[in-house]
């Protein structure tokens, strides 16, 4: 998943992952002096299911629910005909 995360310089923020338990499977953190962060978080090894991305500065957040899925694998017949 790629998140793109615009700030003001002086304020700390952090981006984080977490499960349907509240859970932080995933985090990064924002120093200071970090005005944005463009960067992607590894979600391939989780399993189907919600989880939450939440961006918090310590005092607001915003959350956004993410829901993993995958299509099950169909099998294909053809036929070839030679002649």
């Amino acid at each position: 998943m790629v998140v793109a995360v615009d700030k003001a310089a002086g304020a700390t923020a952090d981006i984080l992952i977490k499960n349907v338990n509240g859970d932080v499977l995933m985090a990064k953190h924002l120093g200071k002096k970090e005005t944005t962060f463009r960067g992607r978080f590894d979600m391939s090894q989780l399993a189907d299911g919600t989880y939450q991305l939440v961006i918090t500065n310590g005092k607001e957040e915003t959350k956004k629910e993410v829901t993993l899925s995958t299509k099950p694998v169909t099998a294909t017949n053809r036929v070839i005909a030679l002649q």
